[in-house]
């Protein structure tokens, strides 16, 4: 009797951590299916220069992007399976490895501070990021050694191939979706709906940044670190050599705290710029990304929107000579300013992207692959 209430709990404790490690991985997928470029800017960070170093990967991270994401998903589903649970496991294995290393240099080396690991749904430091692929890896290690195998059905396993072949499919199918259209659910700090200028304000009693610093003084030829508290000036014959000021604790951030557009001379022409009654912004991260059908479609609708005094702001991330090179013959009747790539990525998921304002509130926002015609903005703007 003894056996068979151990056998049971044994069966219960192994039923519940497939569970938790199946949702884990298919949430995971899930809030980054819903932004597979997002997932890709974080792969970039990875490959950056001052991180990995890896440039020739940099035209790959968006089918790395969609890789990992169907990896996820279909690994969490297949793990509930019979057929495909061991094989699944030990991908898992070296996925959480993986992920674990990658988890563990950002952290130590504070190299890329936003992993990604759940998208922008659920933001997580460096060291959560580690301390979670830890515990995952535990979890599957447990089930590894739990495991028996259990041979199913003909008819069972067939049909567990066919819904894991349904399942990474139409998962694909929703991937390219929010990449060709922009994210079914927007989890940004620029949905629509928001209020720029509203969204960058920070409260009066808002929690400032603590610093700590450290003095690094000379004393009897040898360079010493000090805190403020041990106050090394009073210290006899020590030589000042440098003060370090540490971040601490961080304070408040708002939500949108780098939307800041300036003109060729570096003049900010934010505030104007969210005061306008309406206004289609261009955003361009990128300009060497795009090509030129995308400059003649900005040029014909920034024409067409210029006759019903609704203007056109090009906002780009590139130099102001870039463009003016990329357009070429091309009119366009927009202004053009320049603003850091990494709002302009996070605005809209496109590039370019294309953005309505109205007195600074996002009303609507379009991809490069479904632009909008003067028609849709004036029905928005009416």
């Amino acid at each position: 009797m003894y056996i068979k209430k151990k056998s049971t709990f044994k069966l219960i404790v192994v039923n519940v951590l497939t569970l938790i490690l199946a949702i884990v991985f298919i949430f995971s997928g899930w809030v980054k299916l819903i932004d597979p470029m997002g997932m890709g800017f974080k792969l970039e960070d990875y490959f950056a220069p001052d991180v990995f170093d890896m440039p020739y990967f940099l035209p790959l991270t968006l089918p790395f992007s969609f890789a990992i994401i169907l990896l996820e998903i279909c690994l969490g589903v297949a793990v509930l399976s019979v057929h495909y649970r061991r094989l699944a496991l030990w991908s898992l294995f070296w996925l959480t490895m993986f992920f674990g290393f990658l988890t563990f240099y950002s952290a130590y080396y504070d190299k890329v501070t936003d992993c990604g690991c759940f998208g922008d749904a659920i933001k997580l430091t460096p060291w959560q990021s580690f301390y979670k692929d830890i515990i995952l890896f535990i979890i599957i290690v447990v089930l590894l050694v739990a495991h028996k195998p259990t041979k199913a059905s003909k008819f069972k396993s067939k049909n567990q191939k066919r819904l894991l072949r349904f399942v990474c499919g139409i998962h694909l199918l929703i991937g390219l979706y929010n990449y060709y259209f922009l994210p079914l659910i927007d989890f940004r700090a620029y949905k629509v709906g928001v209020n720029i200028k509203q969204a960058s304000i920070i409260p009066s009693d808002a929690p400032k940044d603590e610093y700590k610093d450290i003095w690094i003084y000379k004393v009897d030829g040898i360079e010493k670190k000090f805190s403020t508290e041990e106050a090394p000036w009073n210290i006899k014959n020590a030589e000042y050599v440098d003060r370090i000021s540490m971040l601490v604790k961080k304070g408040y951030e708002p939500p949108i705290h780098d939307f800041v557009a300036t003109t060729i001379h570096d003049v900010d022409v934010t505030d104007s710029l969210l005061s306008l009654q309406n206004a289609v912004l261009i955003s361009i991260h990128t300009i060497d990304e795009v090509d030129q059908d995308d400059i003649v479609a900005i040029g014909e609708l920034s024409k067409s929107l210029n006759h019903h005094n609704i203007p056109t702001i090009v906002l780009t991330g590139s130099s102001f000579q870039a463009f003016a090179t990329l357009s070429g013959n091309i009119p366009v009747y927009a202004s053009i300013y320049t603003m850091d790539k990494i709002p302009l990525k996070t605005m809209v998921r496109s590039n370019p992207g294309i953005v309505l304002l109205s007195k600074g509130v996002i009303k609507a926002k379009w991809s490069k692959y479904n632009f909008p015609s003067q028609a849709d903005i004036l029905n928005l703007t009416q």
